[in-house]
Protein backbone atom coordinates (compact mmCIF):
# COMPACT_ATOMS: atom_id res chain seq x y z
CA UNK A 1 0.00 0.00 0.00
CA UNK A 2 1.23 3.54 -0.75
CA UNK A 3 3.18 5.42 1.89
CA UNK A 4 1.89 8.71 3.20
CA UNK A 5 3.85 11.85 2.44
CA UNK A 6 5.21 11.88 6.00
CA UNK A 7 6.22 8.22 5.73
CA UNK A 8 7.99 8.87 2.43
CA UNK A 9 10.03 11.67 4.01
CA UNK A 10 10.86 9.46 6.97
CA UNK A 11 11.92 6.65 4.61
CA UNK A 12 14.02 9.04 2.51
CA UNK A 13 15.73 10.46 5.61
CA UNK A 14 16.43 6.94 6.89
CA UNK A 15 17.77 5.95 3.48
CA UNK A 16 20.08 8.98 3.44
CA UNK A 17 21.35 8.15 6.90
CA UNK A 18 21.76 4.45 6.15
CA UNK A 19 23.73 5.00 2.97
CA UNK A 20 21.15 4.72 0.20
CA UNK A 21 21.76 8.34 -0.72
CA UNK A 22 20.55 8.28 -4.30
CA UNK A 23 17.09 7.29 -3.04
CA UNK A 24 17.11 10.28 -0.70
CA UNK A 25 17.99 12.63 -3.54
CA UNK A 26 15.16 11.27 -5.67
CA UNK A 27 12.67 11.50 -2.79
CA UNK A 28 13.73 15.08 -1.99
CA UNK A 29 13.34 16.14 -5.60
CA UNK A 30 9.99 14.37 -5.91
CA UNK A 31 8.86 16.19 -2.78
CA UNK A 32 9.96 19.53 -4.16
CA UNK A 33 7.89 19.00 -7.26
CA UNK A 34 4.90 18.03 -5.14
CA UNK A 35 5.08 21.45 -3.47
CA UNK A 36 7.23 20.40 -0.50
CA UNK A 37 10.22 22.63 -1.30
CA UNK A 38 10.78 23.48 2.35
CA UNK A 39 11.14 19.79 3.22
CA UNK A 40 13.31 19.01 0.18
CA UNK A 41 16.04 21.56 0.90
CA UNK A 42 17.17 20.21 4.30
CA UNK A 43 17.13 16.63 3.01
CA UNK A 44 19.24 17.57 -0.01
CA UNK A 45 21.64 19.47 2.26
CA UNK A 46 21.97 16.35 4.43
CA UNK A 47 22.66 14.19 1.37
CA UNK A 48 25.23 16.75 0.26
CA UNK A 49 26.92 16.63 3.67
CA UNK A 50 26.97 12.82 3.59
CA UNK A 51 28.38 12.80 0.06
CA UNK A 52 31.20 15.07 1.17
CA UNK A 53 31.84 12.91 4.25
CA UNK A 54 32.29 9.79 2.14
CA UNK A 55 34.04 11.70 -0.67
CA UNK A 56 31.53 10.62 -3.32
CA UNK A 57 31.99 13.28 -6.03
CA UNK A 58 29.15 11.97 -8.20
CA UNK A 59 26.64 12.06 -5.36
CA UNK A 60 27.91 15.45 -4.24
CA UNK A 61 27.40 16.85 -7.74
CA UNK A 62 23.96 15.24 -7.98
CA UNK A 63 22.87 16.64 -4.61
CA UNK A 64 24.23 20.10 -5.47
CA UNK A 65 22.52 20.04 -8.85
CA UNK A 66 19.11 19.25 -7.37
CA UNK A 67 19.59 21.59 -4.42
CA UNK A 68 20.11 24.46 -6.78
CA UNK A 69 17.11 23.46 -8.88
CA UNK A 70 14.98 23.38 -5.73
CA UNK A 71 16.42 26.71 -4.58
CA UNK A 72 15.74 28.30 -7.96
CA UNK A 73 12.15 27.02 -7.89
CA UNK A 74 11.71 28.43 -4.41
CA UNK A 75 12.76 31.86 -5.66
CA UNK A 76 16.22 31.76 -4.06
CA UNK A 77 18.12 32.59 -7.24
CA UNK A 78 21.23 33.79 -5.41
CA UNK A 79 21.30 30.56 -3.40
CA UNK A 80 20.84 28.55 -6.59
CA UNK A 81 23.68 30.38 -8.33
CA UNK A 82 25.93 29.79 -5.31
CA UNK A 83 25.01 26.10 -5.35
CA UNK A 84 25.77 25.89 -9.08
CA UNK A 85 29.13 27.53 -8.47
CA UNK A 86 29.83 24.99 -5.71
CA UNK A 87 28.89 22.15 -8.05
CA UNK A 88 31.16 23.57 -10.72
CA UNK A 89 34.00 23.87 -8.22
CA UNK A 90 33.84 20.12 -7.65
CA UNK A 91 33.12 19.23 -11.28
CA UNK A 92 34.29 21.95 -13.69
CA UNK A 93 32.58 21.86 -17.05
CA UNK A 94 29.45 20.14 -15.68
CA UNK A 95 27.14 21.07 -18.55
CA UNK A 96 23.83 20.66 -16.70
CA UNK A 97 25.03 22.90 -13.85
CA UNK A 98 26.29 25.52 -16.32
CA UNK A 99 23.02 25.49 -18.25
CA UNK A 100 20.85 25.69 -15.13
CA UNK A 101 23.08 28.44 -13.76
CA UNK A 102 22.34 30.25 -17.01
CA UNK A 103 18.62 29.86 -16.31
CA UNK A 104 19.01 31.38 -12.85
CA UNK A 105 21.14 34.23 -14.20
CA UNK A 106 18.58 34.87 -16.94
CA UNK A 107 15.80 34.95 -14.35
CA UNK A 108 17.81 37.59 -12.44
CA UNK A 109 18.21 39.65 -15.61
CA UNK A 110 21.96 39.00 -15.97
CA UNK A 111 21.60 38.20 -19.65
CA UNK A 112 25.27 38.43 -20.68
CA UNK A 113 26.29 36.14 -17.82
CA UNK A 114 23.47 33.76 -18.74
CA UNK A 115 24.65 33.64 -22.36
CA UNK A 116 28.19 32.94 -21.16
CA UNK A 117 26.96 30.09 -18.94
CA UNK A 118 24.96 28.53 -21.79
CA UNK A 119 27.96 28.93 -24.11
CA UNK A 120 30.22 27.23 -21.55
CA UNK A 121 27.73 24.36 -21.24
CA UNK A 122 27.69 23.92 -25.02
CA UNK A 123 31.48 24.09 -25.20
CA UNK A 124 31.73 21.50 -22.44
CA UNK A 125 29.13 19.18 -23.96
CA UNK A 126 28.29 20.15 -27.57
CA UNK A 127 25.51 17.53 -27.79
CA UNK A 128 23.63 18.89 -24.75
CA UNK A 129 20.37 19.82 -26.49
CA UNK A 130 18.89 21.55 -23.44
CA UNK A 131 21.72 24.11 -23.34
CA UNK A 132 21.17 24.95 -27.03
CA UNK A 133 17.45 25.31 -26.30
CA UNK A 134 18.04 27.54 -23.27
CA UNK A 135 20.37 29.74 -25.32
CA UNK A 136 17.65 29.94 -27.97
CA UNK A 137 15.15 31.05 -25.32
CA UNK A 138 17.54 33.80 -24.21
CA UNK A 139 18.02 34.99 -27.77
CA UNK A 140 14.26 34.92 -28.42
CA UNK A 141 13.64 36.98 -25.27
CA UNK A 142 16.13 39.54 -26.59
CA UNK A 143 14.47 39.62 -30.01
CA UNK A 144 17.47 37.98 -31.69
CA UNK A 145 15.35 35.65 -33.78
CA UNK A 146 18.06 34.51 -36.22
CA UNK A 147 20.28 33.39 -33.32
CA UNK A 148 17.29 31.83 -31.56
CA UNK A 149 16.39 29.86 -34.68
CA UNK A 150 19.98 28.62 -35.03
CA UNK A 151 20.03 27.50 -31.37
CA UNK A 152 16.72 25.67 -31.67
CA UNK A 153 17.87 23.97 -34.86
CA UNK A 154 21.09 22.92 -33.11
CA UNK A 155 19.02 21.40 -30.28
CA UNK A 156 16.82 19.58 -32.79
CA UNK A 157 19.83 18.28 -34.73
CA UNK A 158 20.82 16.53 -31.50
CA UNK A 159 17.33 15.48 -30.42
CA UNK A 160 14.77 15.68 -33.25
CA UNK A 161 11.91 14.93 -30.84
CA UNK A 162 12.76 17.67 -28.31
CA UNK A 163 9.25 19.07 -27.89
CA UNK A 164 10.21 22.38 -26.28
CA UNK A 165 12.70 23.16 -29.06
CA UNK A 166 10.15 22.19 -31.72
CA UNK A 167 7.54 24.48 -30.20
CA UNK A 168 10.03 27.32 -29.80
CA UNK A 169 11.33 26.99 -33.35
CA UNK A 170 7.76 27.01 -34.69
CA UNK A 171 7.00 30.10 -32.61
CA UNK A 172 10.13 31.93 -33.86
CA UNK A 173 9.36 31.10 -37.49
CA UNK A 174 5.77 32.32 -37.08
CA UNK A 175 6.98 35.46 -35.31
CA UNK A 176 9.23 36.19 -38.30
CA UNK A 177 6.24 35.90 -40.63
CA UNK A 178 7.01 32.37 -41.80
CA UNK A 179 3.62 31.10 -40.68
CA UNK A 180 3.55 28.05 -42.95
CA UNK A 181 7.05 26.95 -41.92
CA UNK A 182 6.21 27.50 -38.25
CA UNK A 183 3.02 25.47 -38.58
CA UNK A 184 4.91 22.68 -40.36
CA UNK A 185 7.42 22.49 -37.48
CA UNK A 186 4.67 22.53 -34.87
CA UNK A 187 2.72 19.73 -36.57
CA UNK A 188 5.74 17.61 -37.46
CA UNK A 189 5.32 15.35 -34.44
Amino acid sequence: QPLSSTSKWAAATAAATAGVREVAVVEAVAGAYRGQVAAAQPLLRRVLELARDIKNAFLETLALQWLLVVQAHSGDLDGAIAAYDAALATRPGFAAALSNKGNALQAKGALEDAAAAYGAAITSEPRFAEAHNHLGNLYRAQGLLDQAEASYRAALAIDPDFAEALYSLGYVLAERGQIGDGFAVLTRH
